[in-house]
């Protein structure tokens, strides 16, 4: 992370308890007990009314799906970088997303590459960032909105989510949603012009992250570099725009693998 955490003062880890939780919690998942005492730290500067409890993998892997949904966002720590291991390592987000498919996941990678991070968010993770290089302000970002109360205060907010949620865009049919953060989402969708589905990231103009038209300009110049590459470790551009509520950017999909499974093909 970029900044070191507080000294932990005390030692002892708290057991989940998210069914009789008095304030919001997070749940953080990994064995090393320092690293994730430490997120928890993080987690709690970031959202003061957040609360964290700890868990090593063992515990997680037998935690009922009932107490798992009690948290409002479950914060995994996974090792990519792991050697001699046939294990998955996102095989736990896969659990989690199957058994809690609402529930907020955000994926914290040691030894991770951007492969690693593509796929992560493909199979169900809401956000993903390198655990040592984690900002307060992009965890705040994210975990706020899960601890503030709905109230009329929020109403506009929750309009531009929804809307986000439901984008409208000439010639696309969304299928379901992939991915989600606090600026964009990723949806399965289908085109009548195209055989396949593609993976449609969208973010809306207005709301949290209001576009400026250099933000347009920019997105335009990226989009047009990445449909000129031509090369097996990066997703095909196969078409992007701009409508009066989004930016959007139709990428290939793999329905049974990822870009990491495209590169072991010969």
């Amino acid at each position: 992370m970029n900044n070191p955490s507080p000294s932990i003062t005390d030692g002892r880890e708290p057991a989940p308890v998210a069914g009789k939780r008095a304030a919001a919690r997070c749940l953080v998942v990994h064995d090393d007990l320092e690293l994730r005492l430490r997120l928890a730290s993080l987690a709690r500067r970031a959202v003061p009314k957040l609360d964290a409890d700890c868990i090593g993998t063992a515990g997680f892997d037998a935690l009922p799906p009932e107490r798992m949904a009690g948290y409002v966002a479950l914060l995994l720590i996974v090792e990519f970088n792991v050697r001699d291991s046939a294990a998955d390592p996102l095989a736990r987000l896969l659990r989690s997303r199957s058994q809690a498919p609402q529930l907020p996941i955000f994926v914290f990678a040691r030894g991770g590459d951007e492969r690693n991070a593509a796929r992560t968010m493909k199979v169900g993770a809401n956000d993903y960032w390198p655990v040592h290089s984690v900002k307060i302000g992009e965890l705040s970002a994210v975990l706020q909105p899960l601890v503030e109360p709905a109230s009329a205060s929020t109403t506009t907010v929750a309009k531009m989510v929804d809307s986000r949620r439901q984008p409208q865009i000439a010639g696309y049919r969304v299928v379901k949603t992939i991915a989600e953060s606090a600026s964009a989402a990723v949806y399965l969708a289908r085109n009548d012009d195209l055989a396949q589905p593609v993976a449609l990231k969208v973010q809306a103009l207005k709301g949290r992250y209001e576009v400026t038209d250099a933000d347009r300009q920019r997105f335009v110049r990226e989009c047009q570099i990445l449909s000129s590459l031509n090369h097996r470790s990066i997703a095909d551009v196969l078409d992007f725009g701009i409508t009066d509520d989004y930016l959007y950017l139709a990428l290939e999909y793999f329905p049974c693998g990822s870009l990491r499974d495209r590169l072991r093909i010969r």
